[in-house]
């Protein structure tokens, strides 16, 4: 039977989550929004839109299923157990596996861009929407390793019973992304930018390829520090043959078919849309 003070404790911790999930719903919309007043519903948004979904496609891919499925549950156990070994031999064999991943997308960037654009639109200069694309993609495909590096973070948190953080930073990305959208202008002249102004001007390149990478940046740096002050004890352990590695790809597999399923479909429902048209980001 639950007591009074567990009770509570519960409720409180539901209702930051809770809170914080809101606020980032809110904030997601108000960024699509910005966005859309920026950017406009062109083949620059399609070519952003592309190249900003790169890093989530790649990550959920090859490694997202896999610390999904298993870190909680694994690092709940180990930490009960007190077996900080366990925990930090997961953990360094995420991040090398999270580094790997990441440098290597980064070199297949015109070839992950390529995959969203496998039909465009024959109203667009196919050439640059790709060279464009590219670009952006080689911009946003470091999130890769932010990506993972918090989702480390949130789990082990999670397993301490502290879910403020992971509620709460998403709603930094999104602020940082909206800022630097509103930005904009300032290097545009006051109005939307073209997608043939952005495959020659660098400046405006980089602040729409790093506005979201930023922001990501951000959100995990935040996780970091709440990492750091719950207490957790991680040092470096990278053993490929620790029994604790060889359970998380054992409890992992099974979430592979469902994610490669759900990412395929993504890519060909983006394709349908026409790339460069303007109906992919609609």
């Amino acid at each position: 039977m639950a007591t009074p003070e567990g009770s509570q404790t519960l409720w409180r911790a539901n209702l930051i989550v809770a809170c914080g999930t809101a606020l980032s719903r809110v904030t997601g919309l108000i960024r699509i929004i910005v966005f859309g007043v920026m950017i406009g519903q062109t083949a620059l948004a399609d070519a952003y839109d592309a190249a900003n979904n790169a890093p989530n496609v790649v990550y959920e891919l090859l490694l997202g299923g896999v610390l999904a499925a298993s870190l909680v549950p694994l690092f709940t156990r180990y930490i009960q157990d007190g077996d900080d070994d366990s925990v930090n031999a997961i953990s360094s064999f995420a991040v090398v596996a999270l580094a790997t991943i990441t440098a290597l997308a980064l070199l297949a960037s015109p070839l992950i861009f390529r995959v969203f654009s496998l039909n465009p639109s024959n109203e667009i200069n196919v050439a640059m929407f790709r060279s464009t694309g590219t670009s952006l993609t080689r911009l946003f495909i470091i999130q890769i390793f932010f990506y993972g590096l918090t989702a480390i973070a949130s789990a082990i948190l999670n397993s301490k019973r502290r879910f403020f953080a992971a509620a709460w930073t998403p709603v930094v990305a999104n602020l940082v992304t909206i800022f630097t959208l509103l930005a904009i202008p300032r290097v545009t002249s006051m109005r939307p930018p073209t997608i043939n102004e952005v495959s020659t001007n660098r400046p405006l390149q980089l602040l729409l390829g790093l506005g979201s990478t930023f922001g990501i940046i951000a959100m995990t740096l935040l996780m970091v520090i709440a990492l750091s002050r719950s207490g957790a004890k991680l040092k470096w352990n990278l053993d490929l043959n620790h029994p604790a590695v060889k359970r998380l790809l054992k409890l992992s597999g099974w979430a592979v078919g469902y994610v490669v399923a759900n990412q395929i479909s993504l890519v060909v429902i983006k394709n349908l849309a026409s790339p460069g048209s303007g109906n992919v980001d609609a």
